[in-house]
């Protein structure tokens, strides 16, 4: 599939710029008017904005209409100076620069000399006035303070009025996505420094970035600026942490195991506690480049480095129901329901319950291999499970950010994940063994042509991988045995090995069919973003181009499946040792499918 869309440029007198599915330049400005005491504006005033963290400084002068316009700025804590000839020098501090945001400050200068100066500190938040979006912002502190299970800073979406997780959350294996803004699941967006972060297939985030890397967390509901267009629901940017001029670590770790926690209320005291193990840890570091005798990056050079990794081993008891060793031989008498076997003439109740060895099927005996023998008395829940749920998880996000001067900046980031789920169940051939991969890039770069006219450039990568292994795939040896299984029209598949599925209505299930499937996706976007202000207004014009390209191999019951039900014995397992399912699934082959868009 292959679709292409024509871009234009697009300009409007407030804002206005090409919609795009995922929103890669941002629009974060500071924008004020100055004025001196009677209210009258000051034209050609000096303003200054200085980043307290890292040193930027951002220099304009005021228009005729004594306003001011610096767009494109990086988000940070800000101290900006407004000066003008016959008037003091006004400093105001601690201005909050969030992702997005349009952030006024105004100045009133009083009459004197330049050489005198006021200093304004400790402003409150000002209210916007220049931007309609529907917006919350998570900041620093809310995203370290607020508890997070799993440590997931995305979660920090549901404390915004109206989003709610969505229905793959938080079970699926593939990610998690959210609901909200009156939209499906289907029509959000999340992205880490403007590059997307979604499954292109299912629309879900499959990576979550370290918290301790995230600066601010934006999520918007409603009143969309132009860039976001394509999709209708909830927009989740999140923007990572910069190295400053001061140098920064942390190093941490969180642990749960079976000698901490207290046993389950359902566990029995006889039985050994089961084990569970959770470490999560990781270490950050940032500040500026420093090479002694050689390089001195102080106001210009900056890294951060963030690193999370996670080892999980848990097992949680489950009972369920297997086939006694009487069962297995044709002994059925301990069920009260009368056995037949339809396939004598007269369909008469077998003698005793019992089915003779010469009735019981070859092909049934192989499959019971792979069904445990009980390990508790009785007919049903006869057997206890220690039912694994564990996961290994290593990521890092990288950042380097560069000064040119005081007119040109570029940053670089990347960002990765490996991790492995391997989800057991009550079978002990029937769990998954599911890989996800991700890696994520963004470049960019801001140049300002003069105090008017400001470009912003942005370039970004993400791909991921997900596989879903069954457990055949992974053992060879055990696969090896289920070579040799003979049943018409069921034959090995290589690709998908393993026997076929086998569900007998009240018992444990055999095989794995949903599996295996492999997916990869891509996407790659390049974006444009040209600030030009005249008088008031302030003209934005913008390109965004992007590719994305998903591929997926997959098929549901790949080995076939055989449905027992107990219609035509009167028992289930009995159907099961005769080989009369009720309904079968022949097996598919599996084929793979690549579909490629251009926007």
């Amino acid at each position: 599939m292959k679709r292409t869309k024509v871009l234009g440029l697009f300009a409007c007198v407030t804002f206005f710029a090409l919609q795009a599915s995922a929103q890669l330049s941002t629009v974060t400005s500071l924008v004020g008017t100055v004025r001196d005491s009677s209210g009258a504006v000051i034209p050609n005033a000096n303003v200054t904005a200085l980043n307290v963290g890292t040193a930027d400084k951002y220099a304009v002068s005021t228009n005729a209409d004594g306003d001011y316009n610096i767009p494109f700025v990086h988000i940070g804590t800000y101290s900006i100076t407004a000066s003008s000839k016959g008037f003091q020098t006004v400093t105001r501090t601690g201005i909050l620069v969030e992702i997005n945001q349009t952030v006024r400050t105004d100045f009133t200068l009083p009459l004197g000399q330049v050489s005198q100066a006021v200093t304004v500190s400790g402003t409150l938040p000002a209210v916007k006035t220049d931007d309609a979006s529907i917006s919350q912002i998570v900041e620093t502190q809310q995203i370290n303070n607020l508890p997070l299970n799993g440590r997931d800073p995305l979660l920090l979406a549901i404390t915004t009025p109206g989003v709610i997780l969505g229905p793959k959350s938080p079970s699926n294996s593939e990610g998690e996505d959210f609901e909200g803004a009156g939209a499906r699941e289907i029509q959000n967006d999340v992205t880490l420094d403007g590059v997307s972060l979604m499954n292109n297939l299912v629309n879900i985030t499959q990576y979550k970035p370290s918290v301790d890397a995230i600066q601010e967390f934006q999520i918007q509901t409603g009143t969309y600026g132009a860039q976001y267009g394509d999709y209708m629901g909830v927009h989740m940017n999140l923007v990572t942490k910069s190295g400053t001029n001061q140098l920064h670590g942390s190093a941490f770790e969180f642990v749960r195991n079976t000698s901490l926690d207290a046993r389950q209320f359902f566990q029995s005291p006889t039985v050994s506690t089961l084990p569970y193990h959770l470490n999560q840890f990781g270490a950050t570091f940032g500040g500026p480049v420093m090479i002694p005798k050689v390089y001195d990056g102080k106001d210009k050079t900056f890294v951060f480095f963030d690193y999370e990794g996670l080892r999980q081993l848990q097992s949680t008891p489950e009972y369920d129901t297997v086939l006694t060793t009487d069962m297995r031989s044709g002994n059925f008498s301990q069920i009260s329901t009368p056995i037949h076997d339809p396939l004598l003439p007269g369909d008469p109740v077998l003698a005793g319950n019992t089915i003779p060895s010469a009735a019981i099927t070859p092909q049934t005996m192989f499959l019971l291999k792979f069904m445990p023998t009980p390990n508790l008395p009785g007919l049903s829940d006869n057997y206890l499970a220690s039912v694994a749920n564990n996961e290994t998880s290593d990521q890092t996000i990288d950042r380097v950010d560069q000064n040119i001067g005081e007119k040109a900046r570029i940053f670089l980031r990347g960002a990765g994940e490996m991790d492995t789920l391997n989800i057991g169940t009550t079978n002990p051939t029937g769990g998954t063994l599911t890989p996800r991969h991700t890696t994520n890039i963004v470049l960019g770069y801001s140049q300002i042509f003069k105090p008017t006219l400001v470009n912003d450039f942005r370039f970004g990568v993400n791909e991921l991988a997900i596989y879903l292994e069954n457990y055949f795939y992974n053992n060879p040896t055990l696969d090896a045995i289920n070579q040799t299984i003979n049943i018409p029209g069921f034959a090995y598949d290589p690709v998908n090995p393993g026997p076929p599925i086998v569900s007998t209505s009240g018992y444990m299930s055999i095989g794995n069919g949903s599996t295996n499937w492999f997916q990869s996706d891509e996407t790659w976007e390049t974006a444009d973003q040209l600030n030009d202000i005249h008088g008031r207004h302030s003209i934005i014009m913008g390109l965004d181009f992007m590719k994305r390209r998903t591929g997926r191999a997959a098929v549901n019951e790949a080995q076939g499946e055989f449905i027992f039900n107990g219609q035509l014995s009167g028992s289930a397992p009995a159907d099961l040792m005769l080989g009369l399912p009720y309904e079968d699934i022949t097996p598919a082959p599996e084929l793979g499918g690549l579909a490629t868009q251009w926007n």
